[in-house]
């Protein structure tokens, strides 16, 4: 099963899910992620918050190193698709007639709240699997 992570720029919150989704090495699941308007992308390939985190909890190997553009295949292909937040599921509805998908509500970056992110992250990979 391919879960796909989307949020709006692809370097934080929907990178933070895919790592922490790929560091529990899961067999019969793999994970990427992607950003609704990530080619508008100012913040460089990753936030310096999502390099942080991920190496002090331990997962910084399962990052990509660049983010990537949700397009209509990328989504249509994905075995389910969680949406980071609801504004994300709206603005990528116009992409896919995906229906295998949920939605989280994760804010944007903001100091602290990774510890929901990858609460979310493995709340979501037990109810799937």
């Amino acid at each position: 099963m391919h879960i796909l992570f989307v949020c709006r720029r692809n370097t934080y919150r929907s990178r933070m899910a895919e790592a922490y989704a790929r560091s529990k090495e899961l067999e019969g699941f793999s994970f990427s992620s992607c950003g609704i308007s990530a080619e508008r992308n100012l913040n460089g390939p990753i936030t310096w918050p999502t390099v942080r985190i991920a190496q002090h909890r331990g997962f910084q190997r399962h990052l990509k190193p660049m983010w990537i553009q949700a397009t209509k295949t990328l989504l249509e292909e994905a075995d389910f698709v969680v949406y980071l937040d609801p504004t994300v599921a709206a603005d990528a509805a116009h992409l896919t007639t995906q229906t295998e998908s949920e939605t989280w509500n994760i804010a944007a970056v903001t100091s602290g709240n990774d510890g929901v992110l990858i609460s979310e992250s493995e709340q979501a990979i037990i109810r799937i699997s």
